[in-house]
């Protein structure tokens, strides 16, 4: 979840954390000062959940990430406090759900279509960064979604490796140019579940992760 933020001096971007209709702590910004009132425009992924006006009740220390700014809602209408509630329950829903690891030397455009499918996304640029996170993530990862063409390898070997160690993990082969022979071959192999162009759309992205 972000935020853009509008104070009297500049307009900034904000992650947002613990998030409730009562206010928010925004990190990854501008510090604010104590009792400013801000106002602010919450986003779930690209869709607006509300704009409301926020003052700034503290500063959290947040260690080597530097500090939170934790601000208190002020809210015109019963609107906004119930959208600002849902946005928060769908968002631990989504992160309880088993992430999907994308594996691409260029992964914005796949990482972004799957966090659209309301799953949580962790992006790897190498085979050996993907192998890593799978092994960190255990089974937090519930499937693998990996390009065709990668630095060092390609899709289907790292896919045909994911399947030795994570066996229980969906494998998705994923090409912006591959000919149907090649995408044939990423599941007969055994390498692949499913294969999908990179540009495809959200109900086929849906389909081969077999997301509800």
């Amino acid at each position: 979840m972000t935020a853009t933020v509008s104070t009297r001096a500049e307009l900034a971007a904000y992650r947002v954390h613990n998030v409730s209709a009562g206010g928010a702590l925004l990190t990854d910004g501008p510090l604010i000062a104590v009792g400013d009132t801000v106002e602010t425009v919450i986003r779930l992924r690209s869709h607006v959940v509300a704009r409301l006006a926020a003052t700034v009740v503290r500063h959290d220390p947040l260690g080597a990430c530097g500090v939170g700014v934790a601000v208190a809602f002020s809210h015109d209408t019963d609107e906004t406090e119930d959208a600002l509630q849902d946005a928060a329950l769908r968002e631990l829903e989504r992160r309880a759900r088993p992430a999907v690891l994308v594996v691409s030397q260029r992964p914005e455009t796949l990482a972004i279509s799957i966090e659209h499918l309301d799953v949580p996304v962790l992006v790897a640029q190498t085979p050996l960064d993907a192998l890593a996170t799978l092994v960190d993530a255990g089974t937090a990862v519930g499937a693998v979604v990996v390009d065709a063409a990668l630095g060092g390898a390609t899709g289907i070997e790292l896919l045909r490796v994911v399947a030795e160690i994570a066996p229980d993990v969906r494998r998705v082969f994923a090409s912006p140019s591959a000919t149907p022979l090649e995408h044939e071959l990423a599941r007969a192999r055994g390498a692949a579940h499913a294969t999908v162009r990179i540009s495809a759309s959200s109900d086929r992205l849906r389909a081969a992760l077999l997301l509800p």
